[in-house]
């Protein structure tokens, strides 16, 4: 488990003080997104480097709610694979012990705002774009789907459609390891959205809805 470099430690821990601050003032923890194509975030880890954003019920949706509030100035859907957990998991797990504590698989759809933020710090202090996010999580529970993933997300009348691999278990070993390195751990319960699997610009007061294959779809309207 390597250690992350000191300017994204640093705007990881300014993000992790906002979402205290929105912890204590009544929002319930909801779990944590994978956030790629980061501004500056390859400069430091790489190619394909991510990163972690934070998800609580202050921007949680109900499927078919109207969100997210407030102005936003470049607004984006996306369809994600969501991944809730049975068991906590520490930093420096393996697959089998990932793999082991995820109690489900489900769909998300992600409202972000990519035009928040302008450096790299801005970006992820400001939670990597997040707005908004709707789940769908089959019952009884699906634990595997197969690869490649369908995923679909249609914006009102126009949809799209793609396949993709996720590697489930890895994943989670890498949010585990993300959130070691400033000191949290993934808890029993916790969501993650694995990452944006198509992602489309979207106005307001449009409809929009995402899907995965032997998932089902959520949906959800963006404000007037």
């Amino acid at each position: 488990m390597r250690s992350l470099p000191e300017p994204v430690l640093a705007a990881l821990r300014a993000q992790l003080q906002i979402r205290a601050g929105m912890l204590q003032a009544g929002a319930r923890r909801v779990g944590w997104k994978v956030a790629a194509s980061i501004p500056g975030v390859e400069d430091h880890l790489g190619s394909g480097g991510r990163v972690f954003g934070y998800l609580t019920s202050a921007t949680e949706l109900m499927p078919g709610q109207e969100g997210p509030p407030g102005r936003t100035a470049q607004l984006c859907a996306e369809t994600e694979l969501a991944i809730k957990l049975e068991h906590a998991l520490a930093a420096g797990a393996d697959r089998e012990a990932a793999a082991a504590a995820i109690g489900g698989l489900g769909v998300a759809l992600e409202l972000v705002d990519v035009g928040a933020g302008s450096s790299m710090h801005e970006v992820i202090a400001g939670n990597v774009y997040h707005q908004a996010v709707a789940f769908h999580f089959p019952s009884p529970a699906v634990r595997s789907v197969p690869s490649p993933l369908s995923a679909w997300l249609t914006i009102g009348q126009t949809s799209f459609h793609t396949e993709s691999d996720v590697d489930v278990a890895a994943v989670v070993v890498e949010m585990a390891n993300m959130l070691g390195s400033v000191g949290e751990q993934l808890q029993a319960g916790d969501r993650i959205i694995a990452g944006s699997l198509l992602h489309q610009p979207i106005t307001a007061n449009r409809s929009a809805a995402a899907g995965i294959a032997g998932l089902g779809d959520v949906s959800c309207r963006t404000a007037p």
